[in-house]
Protein backbone atom coordinates (compact mmCIF):
# COMPACT_ATOMS: atom_id res chain seq x y z
CA UNK A 1 0.00 0.00 0.00
CA UNK A 2 1.78 3.49 -1.23
CA UNK A 3 -0.19 5.35 1.73
CA UNK A 4 2.66 8.55 2.70
CA UNK A 5 0.16 11.04 4.67
CA UNK A 6 -0.33 11.21 8.14
CA UNK A 7 -2.28 9.71 9.37
CA UNK A 8 -4.38 10.21 13.22
CA UNK A 9 -7.08 8.44 14.11
CA UNK A 10 -9.68 8.97 16.90
CA UNK A 11 -10.76 6.14 19.25
CA UNK A 12 -13.59 6.57 21.88
CA UNK A 13 -16.73 4.43 22.52
CA UNK A 14 -19.68 5.33 21.02
CA UNK A 15 -21.69 8.75 23.09
CA UNK A 16 -18.27 9.87 23.69
CA UNK A 17 -19.01 12.80 20.67
CA UNK A 18 -16.74 12.00 18.06
CA UNK A 19 -18.44 13.49 15.22
CA UNK A 20 -19.18 17.07 17.20
CA UNK A 21 -15.26 16.88 18.21
CA UNK A 22 -14.25 16.41 14.48
CA UNK A 23 -16.98 19.23 13.27
CA UNK A 24 -15.60 21.46 15.60
CA UNK A 25 -11.75 20.47 15.27
CA UNK A 26 -11.21 20.21 11.12
CA UNK A 27 -12.50 24.40 10.43
CA UNK A 28 -9.81 24.94 13.70
CA UNK A 29 -7.61 22.87 11.69
CA UNK A 30 -8.30 24.79 8.35
CA UNK A 31 -7.29 28.47 10.28
CA UNK A 32 -3.92 26.77 10.75
CA UNK A 33 -3.86 26.12 6.95
CA UNK A 34 -3.96 22.40 7.80
CA UNK A 35 -6.03 20.45 4.94
CA UNK A 36 -7.83 17.51 5.95
CA UNK A 37 -9.48 14.45 4.98
CA UNK A 38 -11.65 12.37 6.51
CA UNK A 39 -12.65 8.44 6.87
CA UNK A 40 -15.71 7.10 8.64
CA UNK A 41 -16.50 3.62 9.65
CA UNK A 42 -20.03 3.97 9.73
CA UNK A 43 -22.66 1.88 11.65
CA UNK A 44 -23.03 -1.58 10.55
CA UNK A 45 -26.65 -0.92 9.15
CA UNK A 46 -25.89 2.56 7.62
CA UNK A 47 -26.13 2.43 4.02
CA UNK A 48 -24.32 5.05 1.50
CA UNK A 49 -27.22 4.31 -1.11
CA UNK A 50 -31.10 5.55 -0.43
CA UNK A 51 -34.07 3.02 -2.19
CA UNK A 52 -35.61 5.36 -4.43
CA UNK A 53 -32.46 7.53 -6.22
CA UNK A 54 -31.28 6.72 -9.77
CA UNK A 55 -27.62 5.78 -8.39
CA UNK A 56 -30.34 3.04 -6.01
CA UNK A 57 -31.83 1.80 -8.93
CA UNK A 58 -28.90 1.53 -10.98
CA UNK A 59 -26.32 -0.70 -8.54
CA UNK A 60 -29.44 -3.05 -7.86
CA UNK A 61 -29.69 -3.70 -11.36
CA UNK A 62 -25.80 -4.74 -11.53
CA UNK A 63 -23.53 -1.88 -11.98
CA UNK A 64 -20.47 -1.99 -10.02
CA UNK A 65 -18.97 0.41 -9.25
CA UNK A 66 -20.78 3.21 -9.63
CA UNK A 67 -19.61 7.01 -9.86
CA UNK A 68 -22.21 9.76 -9.39
CA UNK A 69 -21.05 12.84 -10.18
CA UNK A 70 -23.05 16.66 -10.17
CA UNK A 71 -21.64 20.08 -9.85
CA UNK A 72 -20.93 20.03 -5.90
CA UNK A 73 -19.49 16.31 -5.22
CA UNK A 74 -17.87 13.31 -6.63
CA UNK A 75 -19.20 9.94 -5.25
CA UNK A 76 -17.82 6.38 -6.04
CA UNK A 77 -19.40 3.68 -4.57
CA UNK A 78 -18.13 -0.11 -4.88
CA UNK A 79 -20.58 -3.52 -3.87
CA UNK A 80 -18.99 -4.86 -0.33
CA UNK A 81 -20.04 -8.18 0.35
CA UNK A 82 -21.97 -9.18 3.00
CA UNK A 83 -18.92 -11.65 3.87
CA UNK A 84 -16.02 -9.40 3.11
CA UNK A 85 -14.53 -8.06 6.09
CA UNK A 86 -14.08 -4.23 6.19
CA UNK A 87 -10.85 -2.43 6.93
CA UNK A 88 -8.86 0.47 6.97
CA UNK A 89 -6.63 -0.96 4.91
CA UNK A 90 -9.86 -0.87 2.40
CA UNK A 91 -10.81 2.85 2.99
CA UNK A 92 -7.05 3.90 2.21
CA UNK A 93 -6.75 1.95 -1.17
CA UNK A 94 -10.00 3.48 -2.63
CA UNK A 95 -8.68 7.31 -1.53
CA UNK A 96 -7.25 8.96 -5.18
CA UNK A 97 -3.50 8.41 -5.15
CA UNK A 98 -2.88 12.34 -5.54
CA UNK A 99 -4.31 13.17 -2.24
CA UNK A 100 -4.97 17.01 -1.97
CA UNK A 101 -4.96 17.45 1.62
CA UNK A 102 -2.27 17.19 4.69
CA UNK A 103 -4.20 15.23 7.32
CA UNK A 104 -5.96 12.06 6.84
CA UNK A 105 -8.02 11.86 10.21
CA UNK A 106 -9.92 8.72 10.93
CA UNK A 107 -13.06 8.42 13.27
CA UNK A 108 -13.63 4.62 13.98
CA UNK A 109 -11.02 1.37 13.60
CA UNK A 110 -10.03 2.07 17.19
CA UNK A 111 -7.53 -0.72 16.76
CA UNK A 112 -5.86 -0.20 13.63
CA UNK A 113 -1.99 0.03 13.72
CA UNK A 114 -2.02 4.32 13.42
CA UNK A 115 -0.84 6.94 15.80
CA UNK A 116 -4.56 8.30 17.79
CA UNK A 117 -5.97 10.24 20.51
CA UNK A 118 -8.24 8.51 22.74
CA UNK A 119 -11.59 10.28 23.65
CA UNK A 120 -12.29 10.29 26.98
CA UNK A 121 -15.90 11.59 29.19
CA UNK A 122 -15.94 10.29 32.55
CA UNK A 123 -19.16 12.82 33.15
CA UNK A 124 -22.40 10.21 32.77
CA UNK A 125 -20.61 7.69 30.99
CA UNK A 126 -21.37 3.95 31.70
CA UNK A 127 -17.89 2.52 30.51
CA UNK A 128 -15.11 2.06 33.22
CA UNK A 129 -12.90 0.95 30.80
CA UNK A 130 -10.82 2.74 28.33
CA UNK A 131 -11.60 1.49 24.65
CA UNK A 132 -8.11 1.20 23.86
CA UNK A 133 -5.08 0.48 26.49
CA UNK A 134 -3.43 3.66 26.89
CA UNK A 135 -0.31 1.49 27.00
CA UNK A 136 -0.22 1.15 23.62
CA UNK A 137 2.44 2.51 21.59
CA UNK A 138 -0.23 3.86 19.04
CA UNK A 139 -1.56 6.71 21.80
CA UNK A 140 -0.34 9.92 21.31
CA UNK A 141 -2.82 11.84 23.55
CA UNK A 142 -5.49 11.35 25.52
CA UNK A 143 -8.07 14.00 25.53
CA UNK A 144 -10.98 13.59 28.77
CA UNK A 145 -12.99 15.90 30.21
CA UNK A 146 -11.75 15.13 33.51
CA UNK A 147 -8.15 15.58 33.45
CA UNK A 148 -7.74 14.16 37.26
CA UNK A 149 -9.59 10.78 36.79
CA UNK A 150 -8.06 7.56 37.25
CA UNK A 151 -7.45 6.92 33.79
CA UNK A 152 -6.03 10.45 33.10
CA UNK A 153 -3.65 10.02 36.64
CA UNK A 154 -1.91 6.51 34.96
CA UNK A 155 -0.53 7.94 32.24
CA UNK A 156 0.40 11.60 33.39
CA UNK A 157 3.63 10.95 32.99
CA UNK A 158 3.86 9.81 29.47
CA UNK A 159 0.81 10.77 27.68
CA UNK A 160 0.08 14.10 26.75
CA UNK A 161 -3.41 15.05 28.31
CA UNK A 162 -5.62 16.86 26.55
CA UNK A 163 -8.94 18.59 27.67
CA UNK A 164 -11.71 17.55 25.02
CA UNK A 165 -13.86 20.89 25.57
CA UNK A 166 -10.92 23.04 24.44
CA UNK A 167 -11.19 22.37 20.52
CA UNK A 168 -8.48 25.08 19.92
CA UNK A 169 -5.96 23.23 22.23
CA UNK A 170 -6.28 19.64 20.48
CA UNK A 171 -6.04 21.68 17.25
CA UNK A 172 -2.90 23.31 18.18
CA UNK A 173 -1.47 19.91 19.46
CA UNK A 174 -2.33 18.17 16.37
CA UNK A 175 -0.59 20.96 14.26
CA UNK A 176 2.89 20.54 16.76
CA UNK A 177 2.79 17.07 15.70
CA UNK A 178 2.14 17.42 12.62
CA UNK A 179 4.81 19.48 12.82
CA UNK A 180 7.23 16.61 13.77
CA UNK A 181 6.23 13.89 11.52
CA UNK A 182 6.61 14.26 8.18
CA UNK A 183 5.46 11.98 5.55
CA UNK A 184 9.56 10.57 5.41
CA UNK A 185 9.17 9.59 8.90
CA UNK A 186 5.13 9.55 9.68
CA UNK A 187 3.82 6.27 10.94
CA UNK A 188 1.17 5.15 8.47
CA UNK A 189 -1.07 2.02 8.64
CA UNK A 190 0.12 -1.10 8.26
CA UNK A 191 -2.66 -3.14 7.73
CA UNK A 192 -1.92 -3.54 4.01
CA UNK A 193 1.54 -5.52 4.41
CA UNK A 194 1.89 -7.67 1.61
CA UNK A 195 1.35 -11.45 2.00
CA UNK A 196 5.33 -11.35 0.82
CA UNK A 197 6.69 -9.20 3.64
CA UNK A 198 4.26 -10.80 6.04
CA UNK A 199 5.90 -13.93 5.27
CA UNK A 200 9.15 -12.40 6.21
CA UNK A 201 8.64 -10.81 9.29
CA UNK A 202 7.70 -14.31 10.35
CA UNK A 203 10.57 -16.02 9.32
CA UNK A 204 12.56 -13.18 11.09
CA UNK A 205 11.00 -14.25 14.25
CA UNK A 206 11.28 -17.54 14.26
CA UNK A 207 13.68 -19.58 15.69
CA UNK A 208 14.29 -23.45 15.35
CA UNK A 209 13.56 -25.36 17.93
CA UNK A 210 17.23 -26.92 19.59
CA UNK A 211 16.17 -29.81 21.96
CA UNK A 212 16.58 -33.08 20.76
CA UNK A 213 15.17 -36.76 21.53
CA UNK A 214 16.27 -40.65 20.90
CA UNK A 215 14.01 -42.99 19.23
CA UNK A 216 13.41 -46.23 17.83
CA UNK A 217 13.30 -45.99 14.03
CA UNK A 218 10.14 -47.67 14.16
CA UNK A 219 8.66 -44.22 16.22
CA UNK A 220 10.16 -41.71 13.83
CA UNK A 221 7.90 -41.03 11.15
CA UNK A 222 7.27 -37.59 10.03
CA UNK A 223 10.32 -36.50 12.72
CA UNK A 224 13.30 -33.83 11.74
CA UNK A 225 16.52 -35.47 12.01
CA UNK A 226 19.13 -33.51 14.58
CA UNK A 227 22.31 -34.72 13.10
CA UNK A 228 23.94 -36.32 9.83
CA UNK A 229 23.73 -39.46 9.58
CA UNK A 230 26.20 -41.50 7.72
CA UNK A 231 27.10 -45.35 6.88
CA UNK A 232 28.57 -47.89 8.85
CA UNK A 233 28.63 -50.55 6.32
CA UNK A 234 28.23 -50.98 2.32
CA UNK A 235 24.97 -51.40 1.05
CA UNK A 236 24.76 -54.26 -0.65
CA UNK A 237 27.31 -55.51 1.95
CA UNK A 238 28.67 -57.94 -1.06
CA UNK A 239 28.55 -57.86 -4.69
CA UNK A 240 25.44 -60.46 -6.00
CA UNK A 241 22.97 -60.82 -8.61
CA UNK A 242 20.18 -58.63 -9.86
CA UNK A 243 18.36 -62.05 -11.79
CA UNK A 244 17.80 -65.78 -11.65
CA UNK A 245 20.60 -67.57 -13.68
CA UNK A 246 24.35 -68.56 -13.15
CA UNK A 247 27.12 -66.86 -12.15
CA UNK A 248 30.32 -67.04 -13.80
CA UNK A 249 33.66 -66.06 -15.43
CA UNK A 250 33.49 -63.48 -17.92
CA UNK A 251 36.60 -65.12 -20.03
CA UNK A 252 35.51 -68.70 -19.77
CA UNK A 253 32.55 -67.23 -22.18
CA UNK A 254 33.42 -64.39 -24.08
CA UNK A 255 35.08 -66.12 -27.28
CA UNK A 256 32.27 -69.21 -27.32
CA UNK A 257 29.15 -68.87 -29.61
CA UNK A 258 27.40 -71.12 -27.59
CA UNK A 259 29.54 -71.56 -24.43
CA UNK A 260 28.99 -75.02 -21.85
CA UNK A 261 29.98 -74.97 -18.04
CA UNK A 262 29.73 -77.29 -15.46
CA UNK A 263 27.21 -77.14 -12.92
CA UNK A 264 29.39 -77.26 -9.36
CA UNK A 265 26.79 -75.02 -6.34
CA UNK A 266 23.68 -72.71 -6.34
CA UNK A 267 23.86 -69.47 -4.23
CA UNK A 268 20.34 -68.39 -2.37
CA UNK A 269 20.12 -65.36 -0.52
CA UNK A 270 21.18 -65.78 2.72
CA UNK A 271 23.06 -68.68 1.75
CA UNK A 272 26.06 -68.27 -0.63
CA UNK A 273 27.88 -70.76 -2.48
CA UNK A 274 30.68 -72.03 0.14
CA UNK A 275 32.88 -73.97 -2.35
CA UNK A 276 35.47 -72.73 -5.18
CA UNK A 277 34.60 -72.03 -8.95
CA UNK A 278 36.86 -73.55 -11.29
CA UNK A 279 38.10 -72.65 -14.98
CA UNK A 280 34.90 -73.39 -17.41
CA UNK A 281 32.16 -74.18 -14.08
CA UNK A 282 29.39 -71.65 -13.40
CA UNK A 283 26.75 -71.62 -9.98
CA UNK A 284 22.92 -71.56 -10.18
CA UNK A 285 22.03 -67.83 -8.28
CA UNK A 286 19.03 -66.76 -7.46
CA UNK A 287 18.46 -62.55 -7.17
CA UNK A 288 19.92 -61.32 -4.50
CA UNK A 289 22.64 -64.14 -4.22
CA UNK A 290 26.02 -63.60 -3.06
CA UNK A 291 28.07 -63.49 -6.47
CA UNK A 292 31.39 -65.89 -5.86
CA UNK A 293 34.32 -64.45 -5.52
CA UNK A 294 36.38 -64.92 -9.06
CA UNK A 295 32.81 -64.89 -10.77
CA UNK A 296 32.24 -61.17 -12.48
CA UNK A 297 28.91 -61.96 -14.66
CA UNK A 298 25.38 -63.36 -14.50
CA UNK A 299 23.67 -64.72 -17.35
CA UNK A 300 19.71 -65.24 -16.82
CA UNK A 301 17.70 -68.35 -16.75
CA UNK A 302 16.61 -67.40 -20.07
CA UNK A 303 19.47 -67.34 -21.90
CA UNK A 304 20.24 -71.40 -20.54
CA UNK A 305 19.85 -74.45 -21.40
CA UNK A 306 20.76 -76.92 -18.67
CA UNK A 307 21.66 -81.20 -19.44
CA UNK A 308 22.46 -82.63 -16.47
CA UNK A 309 25.14 -80.92 -15.23
CA UNK A 310 26.27 -78.92 -18.22
CA UNK A 311 24.68 -76.15 -18.92
CA UNK A 312 24.50 -74.19 -22.52
CA UNK A 313 23.90 -70.24 -22.80
CA UNK A 314 23.25 -68.67 -25.95
CA UNK A 315 22.51 -65.21 -26.48
CA UNK A 316 19.77 -63.47 -27.87
CA UNK A 317 19.09 -60.87 -30.46
CA UNK A 318 22.48 -60.25 -31.74
CA UNK A 319 23.51 -58.91 -28.12
CA UNK A 320 27.06 -60.85 -27.06
CA UNK A 321 27.19 -61.21 -23.43
CA UNK A 322 29.04 -58.39 -21.52
CA UNK A 323 31.63 -58.45 -18.44
CA UNK A 324 29.57 -57.18 -15.19
CA UNK A 325 26.16 -57.87 -16.75
CA UNK A 326 23.54 -57.99 -14.07
CA UNK A 327 25.42 -58.08 -11.09
CA UNK A 328 25.23 -55.65 -8.34
CA UNK A 329 28.39 -53.98 -7.03
CA UNK A 330 28.98 -54.02 -3.11
CA UNK A 331 28.01 -50.19 -1.91
CA UNK A 332 26.66 -50.02 -5.26
CA UNK A 333 23.34 -48.16 -3.46
CA UNK A 334 25.36 -47.04 -0.08
CA UNK A 335 28.50 -46.52 0.16
CA UNK A 336 30.74 -47.02 3.94
CA UNK A 337 31.61 -43.63 5.38
CA UNK A 338 28.59 -42.15 2.57
CA UNK A 339 26.11 -39.52 3.76
CA UNK A 340 22.63 -41.55 4.55
CA UNK A 341 20.46 -38.19 5.48
CA UNK A 342 21.41 -34.55 6.69
CA UNK A 343 20.46 -32.76 9.78
CA UNK A 344 17.00 -31.31 9.56
CA UNK A 345 15.71 -34.03 6.88
CA UNK A 346 12.23 -35.43 7.47
CA UNK A 347 11.87 -38.85 8.29
CA UNK A 348 9.57 -39.88 5.63
CA UNK A 349 9.17 -43.51 4.36
CA UNK A 350 11.89 -44.22 1.68
CA UNK A 351 14.27 -42.21 4.25
CA UNK A 352 13.20 -45.05 7.06
CA UNK A 353 13.90 -47.86 4.63
CA UNK A 354 17.84 -46.49 3.76
CA UNK A 355 18.10 -46.07 7.30
CA UNK A 356 16.86 -49.42 8.36
CA UNK A 357 18.88 -51.16 5.62
CA UNK A 358 21.96 -49.81 7.24
CA UNK A 359 21.40 -51.14 10.21
CA UNK A 360 20.14 -47.77 11.76
CA UNK A 361 17.74 -48.85 15.24
CA UNK A 362 18.00 -45.44 16.77
CA UNK A 363 17.80 -41.54 15.60
CA UNK A 364 17.94 -38.45 17.04
CA UNK A 365 15.27 -35.88 16.58
CA UNK A 366 14.28 -32.48 17.33
CA UNK A 367 10.91 -32.10 19.65
CA UNK A 368 8.41 -31.51 18.44
CA UNK A 369 6.79 -27.71 18.61
CA UNK A 370 3.92 -27.18 20.99
CA UNK A 371 1.64 -25.78 19.72
CA UNK A 372 -1.65 -24.22 21.73
CA UNK A 373 -5.12 -22.99 20.39
CA UNK A 374 -7.82 -21.17 21.45
CA UNK A 375 -11.39 -20.57 19.80
CA UNK A 376 -12.67 -16.79 20.69
CA UNK A 377 -16.23 -16.21 20.82
CA UNK A 378 -19.20 -15.95 23.05
CA UNK A 379 -21.60 -17.56 19.77
CA UNK A 380 -19.55 -20.64 19.81
CA UNK A 381 -20.90 -23.90 21.22
CA UNK A 382 -19.08 -26.95 22.13
CA UNK A 383 -20.26 -30.44 20.28
CA UNK A 384 -22.57 -32.45 22.35
CA UNK A 385 -23.94 -29.12 23.50
CA UNK A 386 -27.26 -27.53 22.44
CA UNK A 387 -27.56 -23.92 20.39
CA UNK A 388 -29.51 -21.12 21.46
CA UNK A 389 -30.31 -18.28 19.11
CA UNK A 390 -27.44 -16.70 17.60
CA UNK A 391 -24.93 -19.67 18.17
CA UNK A 392 -22.66 -22.43 16.09
CA UNK A 393 -21.04 -24.86 16.74
CA UNK A 394 -17.19 -24.67 16.72
CA UNK A 395 -15.90 -25.79 13.74
CA UNK A 396 -12.81 -24.00 13.60
CA UNK A 397 -11.83 -26.72 16.71
CA UNK A 398 -11.99 -29.55 14.66
CA UNK A 399 -10.48 -28.17 11.60
CA UNK A 400 -7.58 -26.88 13.19
CA UNK A 401 -6.74 -30.34 14.87
CA UNK A 402 -6.87 -32.01 11.39
CA UNK A 403 -4.35 -29.13 9.91
CA UNK A 404 -2.02 -29.91 13.55
CA UNK A 405 -2.17 -33.14 13.21
CA UNK A 406 -1.37 -33.33 9.82
CA UNK A 407 1.99 -30.97 10.76
CA UNK A 408 2.94 -33.08 13.13
CA UNK A 409 2.98 -30.85 16.44
CA UNK A 410 2.49 -31.76 19.77
CA UNK A 411 -1.66 -30.33 20.29
CA UNK A 412 -2.66 -27.74 23.60
CA UNK A 413 -6.39 -27.38 23.17
CA UNK A 414 -7.41 -24.72 24.99
CA UNK A 415 -10.79 -24.51 24.57
CA UNK A 416 -13.45 -22.00 23.87
CA UNK A 417 -13.38 -18.92 25.63
CA UNK A 418 -16.04 -16.39 25.28
CA UNK A 419 -15.51 -12.32 24.61
CA UNK A 420 -14.49 -11.94 27.79
CA UNK A 421 -10.63 -9.96 28.36
CA UNK A 422 -9.35 -11.21 31.22
CA UNK A 423 -10.87 -14.56 30.55
CA UNK A 424 -9.10 -14.39 27.31
CA UNK A 425 -5.94 -12.43 29.02
CA UNK A 426 -5.73 -15.33 31.21
CA UNK A 427 -6.06 -18.11 28.01
CA UNK A 428 -3.38 -16.70 26.02
CA UNK A 429 -0.86 -15.98 29.50
CA UNK A 430 -0.99 -19.89 30.51
CA UNK A 431 -1.24 -20.91 26.72
CA UNK A 432 2.25 -18.81 26.37
CA UNK A 433 3.84 -20.60 28.87
CA UNK A 434 3.13 -24.03 27.73
CA UNK A 435 3.45 -23.67 23.82
CA UNK A 436 5.98 -22.45 21.12
CA UNK A 437 3.53 -20.94 19.02
CA UNK A 438 -0.22 -20.11 20.20
CA UNK A 439 -3.15 -20.10 17.62
CA UNK A 440 -6.43 -17.66 18.36
CA UNK A 441 -9.54 -17.86 16.33
CA UNK A 442 -11.88 -14.97 16.38
CA UNK A 443 -12.04 -11.49 18.19
CA UNK A 444 -9.39 -10.07 16.14
CA UNK A 445 -11.03 -7.67 13.87
CA UNK A 446 -12.43 -3.88 14.88
CA UNK A 447 -15.49 -4.84 16.62
CA UNK A 448 -16.25 -3.77 19.98
CA UNK A 449 -16.56 -6.92 21.23
CA UNK A 450 -12.88 -8.46 19.47
CA UNK A 451 -10.52 -8.06 22.76
CA UNK A 452 -7.80 -10.53 20.84
CA UNK A 453 -5.53 -7.83 19.25
CA UNK A 454 -5.73 -5.39 23.00
CA UNK A 455 -5.05 -8.62 24.92
CA UNK A 456 -1.75 -9.31 22.68
CA UNK A 457 -0.94 -5.87 22.70
CA UNK A 458 -0.82 -5.78 27.01
CA UNK A 459 1.70 -9.12 26.89
CA UNK A 460 3.90 -9.07 23.71
CA UNK A 461 4.60 -7.04 20.68
CA UNK A 462 2.78 -7.07 17.85
CA UNK A 463 4.72 -7.76 14.47
CA UNK A 464 2.22 -7.30 12.09
CA UNK A 465 -1.87 -6.69 11.65
CA UNK A 466 -3.32 -7.51 9.04
CA UNK A 467 -2.23 -8.88 5.68
CA UNK A 468 -3.31 -7.38 1.77
CA UNK A 469 -4.85 -11.22 1.50
CA UNK A 470 -8.40 -12.32 0.90
CA UNK A 471 -9.81 -14.78 2.88
CA UNK A 472 -7.95 -13.84 6.75
CA UNK A 473 -6.82 -10.28 6.13
CA UNK A 474 -7.06 -8.88 9.49
CA UNK A 475 -4.41 -11.82 10.24
CA UNK A 476 -2.34 -10.92 13.38
CA UNK A 477 1.33 -11.70 13.95
CA UNK A 478 3.03 -11.40 17.73
CA UNK A 479 5.23 -11.97 20.00
CA UNK A 480 5.15 -12.92 23.24
CA UNK A 481 7.44 -13.06 25.98
CA UNK A 482 7.70 -17.21 25.77
CA UNK A 483 6.37 -18.21 22.18
CA UNK A 484 4.81 -16.63 19.08
CA UNK A 485 1.12 -16.05 17.99
CA UNK A 486 -0.82 -16.20 15.49
CA UNK A 487 -4.28 -14.10 15.47
CA UNK A 488 -6.71 -15.74 12.75
CA UNK A 489 -10.02 -14.32 11.88
CA UNK A 490 -13.33 -16.36 13.22
CA UNK A 491 -14.17 -17.05 9.64
CA UNK A 492 -13.95 -20.52 8.91
CA UNK A 493 -12.18 -20.33 5.56
CA UNK A 494 -9.97 -17.38 6.74
CA UNK A 495 -8.59 -19.82 9.54
CA UNK A 496 -7.66 -22.40 7.15
CA UNK A 497 -6.27 -19.86 4.23
CA UNK A 498 -4.26 -18.32 7.14
CA UNK A 499 -2.92 -21.62 8.56
CA UNK A 500 -1.46 -22.84 4.83
CA UNK A 501 -0.40 -20.16 3.89
CA UNK A 502 1.31 -18.33 6.93
CA UNK A 503 1.01 -20.64 10.58
CA UNK A 504 2.35 -23.90 8.47
CA UNK A 505 5.72 -22.06 7.12
CA UNK A 506 6.27 -21.12 10.99
CA UNK A 507 5.36 -24.65 12.29
CA UNK A 508 7.93 -26.21 9.52
CA UNK A 509 10.74 -23.44 10.40
CA UNK A 510 10.05 -24.00 13.99
CA UNK A 511 10.85 -27.83 13.72
CA UNK A 512 13.60 -27.47 11.54
CA UNK A 513 12.47 -28.34 8.75
CA UNK A 514 13.98 -27.71 5.79
CA UNK A 515 11.62 -24.80 3.80
CA UNK A 516 11.03 -25.63 0.13
CA UNK A 517 7.93 -23.47 -1.54
CA UNK A 518 4.91 -25.39 -2.35
CA UNK A 519 3.84 -27.11 -5.55
CA UNK A 520 2.35 -24.87 -8.03
CA UNK A 521 0.97 -25.64 -11.53
CA UNK A 522 -0.25 -23.60 -14.49
CA UNK A 523 -4.21 -24.35 -15.47
CA UNK A 524 -6.79 -22.82 -17.50
CA UNK A 525 -9.60 -21.25 -16.00
CA UNK A 526 -13.00 -22.40 -17.05
CA UNK A 527 -14.98 -19.45 -16.52
CA UNK A 528 -14.30 -15.84 -15.48
CA UNK A 529 -13.06 -14.66 -12.31
CA UNK A 530 -13.98 -10.99 -11.10
CA UNK A 531 -11.41 -9.60 -8.76
CA UNK A 532 -10.01 -6.30 -8.03
CA UNK A 533 -5.81 -5.27 -7.94
CA UNK A 534 -4.65 -4.68 -4.35
CA UNK A 535 -5.14 -7.93 -2.19
CA UNK A 536 -3.50 -11.64 -2.67
CA UNK A 537 -6.54 -13.72 -2.91
CA UNK A 538 -7.16 -17.20 -2.84
CA UNK A 539 -10.19 -18.85 -4.72
CA UNK A 540 -10.88 -22.27 -3.59
CA UNK A 541 -10.91 -24.19 -6.57
CA UNK A 542 -11.48 -27.66 -8.28
CA UNK A 543 -8.35 -29.17 -10.58
CA UNK A 544 -9.01 -31.48 -13.27
CA UNK A 545 -7.68 -32.81 -16.46
CA UNK A 546 -9.11 -33.32 -20.04
CA UNK A 547 -8.48 -36.21 -22.23
CA UNK A 548 -5.28 -34.63 -23.63
CA UNK A 549 -3.96 -33.92 -19.99
CA UNK A 550 -4.81 -30.33 -19.93
CA UNK A 551 -5.08 -28.81 -16.70
CA UNK A 552 -8.87 -27.19 -16.00
CA UNK A 553 -10.16 -25.26 -12.75
CA UNK A 554 -12.99 -23.91 -11.79
CA UNK A 555 -14.29 -22.24 -8.41
CA UNK A 556 -15.46 -24.26 -5.90
CA UNK A 557 -18.74 -22.46 -5.55
CA UNK A 558 -19.31 -19.55 -3.28
CA UNK A 559 -16.22 -17.76 -1.53
CA UNK A 560 -17.62 -16.24 1.77
CA UNK A 561 -14.92 -16.91 3.87
CA UNK A 562 -17.62 -18.20 6.49
CA UNK A 563 -18.37 -21.20 3.63
CA UNK A 564 -16.64 -24.30 4.44
CA UNK A 565 -18.41 -26.49 2.60
CA UNK A 566 -16.76 -24.76 -0.93
CA UNK A 567 -13.48 -25.65 1.13
CA UNK A 568 -14.27 -29.16 1.47
CA UNK A 569 -14.95 -29.58 -1.85
CA UNK A 570 -12.27 -27.69 -3.67
CA UNK A 571 -8.77 -29.75 -4.30
CA UNK A 572 -6.67 -26.17 -4.60
CA UNK A 573 -6.22 -22.48 -4.71
CA UNK A 574 -6.49 -20.70 -7.70
CA UNK A 575 -3.72 -17.95 -6.73
CA UNK A 576 -4.42 -14.39 -7.95
CA UNK A 577 -1.54 -11.94 -6.72
CA UNK A 578 -1.92 -8.29 -5.66
CA UNK A 579 -1.77 -7.07 -9.50
CA UNK A 580 -4.38 -9.08 -10.67
CA UNK A 581 -7.26 -7.61 -11.93
CA UNK A 582 -9.85 -10.75 -12.88
CA UNK A 583 -9.42 -13.70 -14.61
CA UNK A 584 -11.55 -14.53 -18.13
CA UNK A 585 -12.41 -17.78 -19.51
CA UNK A 586 -9.51 -19.37 -20.98
CA UNK A 587 -7.05 -17.76 -19.04
CA UNK A 588 -4.24 -19.25 -17.73
CA UNK A 589 -3.84 -19.34 -14.06
CA UNK A 590 -1.69 -20.25 -11.10
CA UNK A 591 -2.87 -22.86 -8.78
CA UNK A 592 -1.57 -24.79 -5.53
CA UNK A 593 -3.18 -27.88 -5.23
CA UNK A 594 -4.06 -29.25 -1.85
Amino acid sequence: MNFHLPILGFSAWSGVGKTTLLEKLIPQLAKSGIRVGLIKHAHHEFDIDKPGKDSYRLRKAGANPVLIISDKRLALMYENKPDTEVSLRDALAALPANADFDLLLVEGFKFADIPKIVLLRQKGSSKSETPIPLSDSNVIAVASDDLSGSHCNSVKSHKPLLDINRVDSIADFIGHWLQQHSPANQKTCVSGMSLRAGLERIEQQVEQISETEKLKLSESYGRILAVTITAKIDVPADNNSAMDGYACRFSDIQSQIEPRLVLVGESVCGEPFSGVVGMGECVRIFTGGVLPAVCDTVIMQEQSRRLGEDVYFKAVDNRPFRKMQHVRLAGEDIAEGSLLASARQCLEPALMGVLASAGIAEVSVLRRPRVAFITNGSELVGLGGELARGQCFDSNRYSLLGLLTKAGVDIIDMGIVADDPAALEGAIRLANTRADLVITTGGISVGDTDFVKPVIQNLGEIIFSGLQIKPGHPVTFAKLSESLLFGLPGNPVAVMVCFSQLVLPAIRQLSGQQQEPALTLMAQSCESIKKLPGRFEFVRGILTQDEQGNHLVKRAGKQGSAILSTMSRANCFILLDEACAGVSKGQQVCLQPF
